[in-house]
């Protein structure tokens, strides 16, 4: 299954080469129910497709199981090891409960590789727990969303060219310059950066639209 290839490999190699910081990012921990809500027979709940889509939940409540932890673990470890990510960024899911213990672990081990790198690197979740994770040990991120003050510590919004797109589709209806722009400012004025999303063809090119942006 799949391309039989390394493409983060690949893709942190071309990056570092156009003098670019890599981030990689991690959504496996939304997969575990992201993909089980459909009543109908699709792959996602085909016991032989499991490795990949993950064991349905039961119900939405329902804790990750131990193996899940230590698959999670396995994966998010193998991440940062092969590519050595200047940014590791977490979708919905590892601030979910049943995630605590794996904080202060996956938090240690990547910025101790930070040291071991000999360079600084960012860890960034949405939504994260603030028990297991004290002020400032992440970075806040906020997808397609703003501050209403100042924020105390650094955090991030992240959004896209396309208003109705995170990928390359047809029928997108872009942003424009403008408004991106205010966006931007009203971020930093509040302590916030802006990572702006582009949606490229599957050969890499970038539509004039958002080139023009």
């Amino acid at each position: 299954m799949g391309p039989k290839k390394d493409t983060m490999r690949m893709l942190a190699d071309a990056t570092r080469a156009a003098g670019l910081k890599f981030a990689a990012s991690s959504h496996f921990a939304t997969a575990r129910g992201f993909y089980s809500k459909k009543d109908r027979a699709f792959d996602t709940n085909n016991p032989e497709f499991q490795d990949l889509y993950m064991k349905p939940k039961k119900s939405k409540d329902e804790l990750p199981s131990q193996d899940f932890l230590d698959l999670w673990w396995t994966r998010t470890t193998d991440i940062i090891d092969q590519s050595a990510p200047d940014l590791l960024w977490f979708d919905f899911g590892i601030d979910k409960p049943g995630y605590e213990e794996m904080h202060p672990k996956i938090l240690a081990y990547f910025y101790n590789k930070g040291l071991e790198w000999k360079k600084e690197v960012v860890f960034q979740d949405k939504n994260m727990n603030r028990e297991s994770v004290p002020e400032g040990l992440m970075v806040l991120d906020i997808e397609r969303g703003r501050m209403d003050k100042i924020n105390k510590y650094p955090w991030q919004t992240d959004t896209a060219t396309g208003k109705n797109a995170w990928s390359y589709i047809e029928r997108v209806e872009f942003k424009t310059s403008g408004s991106l722009l205010d966006e931007l400012i009203d971020t930093v004025s509040k302590n916030g950066c802006l990572l702006l999303n582009v949606g490229p063809k599957s050969d890499g090119t970038i539509r004039e639209e958002e080139t023009a942006i």
